[in-house]
């Protein structure tokens, strides 16, 4: 089974202080293959580095650090938009009105659905 990542599996992964962090850690360890978008990986560097979010943030070179050792495992890959992205994320959001929080997950949708 393919899976998109989005940001929180990421956070609560590198975050030893979540209550979710051993979930986190397992779910990653445990797939076949996963995949991480650049949207879910510059939100990663975002909010893992900022000081208003975490009493520790991360330092850019830790959280870039982490984002490579992810992409070195085995069973992860980079998804990026491919052709025909435009068209399919349109009709993944035609019946759901995709705004704020919804609006990186359709994107990650739309890339999935676009993967050769």
């Amino acid at each position: 089974m393919r899976f998109a990542f989005d940001v929180n599996i990421l956070l609560y992964a590198s975050d030893t202080s979540s209550p979710y962090n051993q979930q986190a850690r397992t779910c990653i360890a445990q797939q076949e293959l996963f995949y991480l978008g650049r949207p879910t990986i510059m939100s990663y560097l975002r909010i893992a580095t900022h000081p208003a979010v975490f009493d520790r943030p991360l330092s850019p070179g830790e959280a870039m650090t982490n984002i490579e050792t992810l992409l070195k495992l085995p069973h992860a890959r980079f998804l990026s938009d491919e052709k025909g992205f435009w068209n399919v994320y349109r009709s993944t959001t035609s019946q759901v009105p995709t705004r704020g929080n919804l609006v990186p997950d359709a994107h990650l949708a739309a890339c999935f659905a676009t993967m050769a």
